[in-house]
């Protein structure tokens, strides 16, 4: 691309639970959403976010979800105990056998022997990934950035820490390539 042309095409950018700011207390979430805002990106959630915050009992809980009831959703495949009704998409072998990898990745150790949250993490990043969004954001320094590597080379999921997010969508503005 020209380094004179500004990048055109808006970039898609999943956030995970643990990116909804509600306190405005993460400077780099603060621009993210100042970018969404100038149209720059879309910030999504998952359809497991909500289903999440059916359990949230923390402080700011309603706040929280009143922010993620603002973002668009995309949809993930059923899972069952953990996808809504109306919420889903029905899976086929195809998508099946991606989230068992995706879990594989992660966990190392079978869908059977994950816990409830070890699970939606699963279901976040395989939904992003159906979804052919560009980039995927987390605060989980442990499991999913943990695993950003493995995640990038067998499935081109970009997984970034919210300031290397920001890093990317600059890049992408002067350049038109994030990767």
């Amino acid at each position: 691309m020209d380094k004179n042309k500004k990048a055109t095409r808006i970039l898609n950018i999943t956030i995970d639970t643990n990116c909804i700011n509600v306190k405005q207390a993460i400077k780099e979430l603060n621009q993210l959403e100042a970018f969404d805002k100038k149209g720059v990106v879309k910030i999504v959630k998952t359809d497991v976010m909500d289903t999440e915050f059916l359990d949230d009992k923390g402080n700011d809980a309603d706040k929280r979800k009143a922010k993620a009831a603002k973002l668009p959703e995309d949809i993930g495949i059923a899972v069952f105990g953990h996808s809504r009704f109306d919420h889903m998409k029905f899976a086929s072998e195809e998508t099946t056998k991606e989230q068992n990898e995706i879990i594989e990745i992660v966990f190392q150790k079978p869908a059977t022997q994950l816990t409830k949250q070890q699970r939606r993490d699963t279901m976040h990043l395989h939904t992003h990934l159906i979804n052919h969004s560009d980039i995927f954001v987390t605060t989980d320094c442990k499991h999913i950035w943990g695993k950003r590597v493995e995640l990038k080379d067998r499935f081109g999921i970009v997984v970034a820490k919210p300031a290397e997010c920001i890093q990317y969508i600059k890049k992408y503005i002067e350049t038109g390539c994030y990767k």
